[in-house]
């Protein structure tokens, strides 16, 4: 059952109102477990806890680091936001009832704010695959990337890997996302791979 909340499309105006409605939403049912995805539901995270409840923090991102790449924030500003946020988690994190990372750089990281951290890796499996690395790929097959398109994510490393696959392979990149930042899409489609997207 999906209860939805209000959809803020400006990212400030979601962090402060989302984040307070989203917890006021939350705090309606009696879950066994609460289980949030961004470091922006943190402060709704530990108010979860004071009340009782079981609260998992997916930290799926180094999130201070990954602010540092962030295309929205200004330069100059992005070391600022990415030393809240660790405070934040510092100051939340240990009081969480678990934390899940995909890493374990990530784990590791974590672990010194809390000891309840579990890796699940979202790798793909290359046994469920017909082919190996040491095989020839497939003569036709496509590529999905679904997502925020941007250089933080690899798309320029995805397409410069296409260039690199021979003419007689007819594989293609599908791309399902918008650009961020948009200049981005025009940067990309100058590389030799582009022709197979």
């Amino acid at each position: 059952r999906i209860l939805a909340t209000k959809r803020y499309p400006r990212r400030v105006a979601r962090m402060i109102f989302g984040t307070r409605r989203a917890y006021q939403r939350a705090r309606q049912f009696s879950a066994d477990i609460y289980h949030i995805h961004d470091a922006e539901m943190l402060p709704a995270a530990l108010m979860l806890r004071r009340r009782g409840c079981r609260v998992i923090y997916s930290s799926h991102e180094d999130a201070p680091r990954d602010i540092l790449s962030k295309h929205y924030l200004t330069p100059a500003i992005r070391p600022l936001i990415a030393w809240l946020v660790e405070l934040v988690e510092r100051s939340i994190c240990p009081r969480l009832s678990a934390i899940v990372t995909p890493t374990d750089t990530i784990a590791a990281r974590m672990r010194r704010l809390n000891p309840r951290v579990e890796i699940m890796r979202n790798y793909p499996c290359l046994e469920d695959y017909e082919w190996t690395a040491r095989q020839s790929p497939p003569q036709s097959s496509d590529i999905v990337y679904s997502g925020a398109i941007t250089r933080a994510r690899g798309i320029q490393e995805i397409i410069e890997a296409l260039a690199l696959l021979p003419t007689s392979c007819s594989t293609r990149l599908r791309l399902a996302g918008a650009f961020a930042p948009a200049a981005l899409a025009s940067e990309v489609a100058r590389l030799p791979g582009w022709r197979r997207v």
